[in-house]
């Protein structure tokens, strides 16, 4: 039996669990969206996506995820990345663990600590409230994602073989030379999956913002789960499923976009 289709026959279990527990649901989430309500699930087509793209605070809740996506995923990617360098460099290998660490402490402890400090007064009059709001929202996401990610990237770094930096030393190439050409190019691949991977996290971003400020927490930080989350208590379940569709098929376009650039020649 060939390596791959024994693989297969291995994975086929999980395969069967991720169908059952995900995939179908998902489905029958799209199905019930184009259905006008959950008693007489009369078909209506694309009504309900009409109305919620019409909705002033689904745009607000798509602007601010798209918005803090675009800031703070790249914030995130370049912090990771210049402290695995830095780790590399200075060979700090006992202390690897910690910054991994702040992944481990609960969101409503973090939420506390950051949501009293951005409160100050100082910092609401330097940025404004909902500047506040938004930038405690972005420090609390780096601090809290920058460990797993900068593992990903250090362990990446350590499979470089090191004759590439001993030739490209020999050759007079300077500390950054030597990163922006030898290191980049043999950890894209790494790269590309540690951003998809913070993209995800971000649009979960929804726990820390509710923790500090609620479910209506001003327009600055108003995600996209704030609007399905408070649709959801209001039992407008058709909303409901509306935008976790949208939401699912962002998150595969973004995906496969990332599948389809990692893949290219050369990378």
């Amino acid at each position: 039996m060939k390596m791959r289709q024994r693989a297969l026959w291995w994975g086929l279990p999980l395969l069967t669990v991720f169908l059952v527990a995900q995939i179908i649901p998902f489905f029958y989430s799209a199905w019930y969206s184009l259905l006008d309500n959950a008693f007489s699930r009369r078909y209506i087509g694309f009504e309900n996506y009409g109305r919620m793209f019409e909705n002033e605070y689904f745009r607000l809740a798509m602007g601010n995820t798209g918005r803090f996506v675009l800031t703070a995923v790249p914030l995130l990617t370049v912090t990771a990345l210049l402290l695995a360098q830095c780790f590399r460099q200075a060979r700090a290998d006992r202390a690897v663990l910690l910054p991994v660490m702040p992944a481990l402490i609960p969101s409503a402890s973090i939420a506390i600590i950051f949501g009293h400090t951005f409160a100050a007064e100082g910092i609401v009059r330097f940025l404004g409230e909902g500047g506040a709001r938004y930038a405690s929202l972005v420090v609390v996401f780096i601090w809290k994602n920058t460990g797993l990610i900068f593992l990903a990237l250090l362990s990446a770094m350590y499979m470089v073989p090191g004759s590439l930096y001993e030739a490209a030393e020999l050759d007079g190439a300077g500390a950054v030379r030597r990163f922006l050409s030898i290191t980049i190019p043999n950890i894209a691949g790494t790269i590309v999956f540690s951003v998809v991977y913070a993209v995800m996290q971000a649009f979960r971003v929804f726990k820390e913002a509710y923790l500090m400020y609620g479910a209506y927490p001003g327009d600055s930080v108003y995600m996209l789960q704030h609007y399905m989350n408070n649709h959801f208590t209001k039992l407008e379940f058709q909303a409901v499923a509306s935008a976790g569709t949208v939401f699912t098929l962002l998150c595969l376009l973004i995906v496969s976009f990332a599948g389809i650039w990692g893949e290219r020649p050369g990378r």
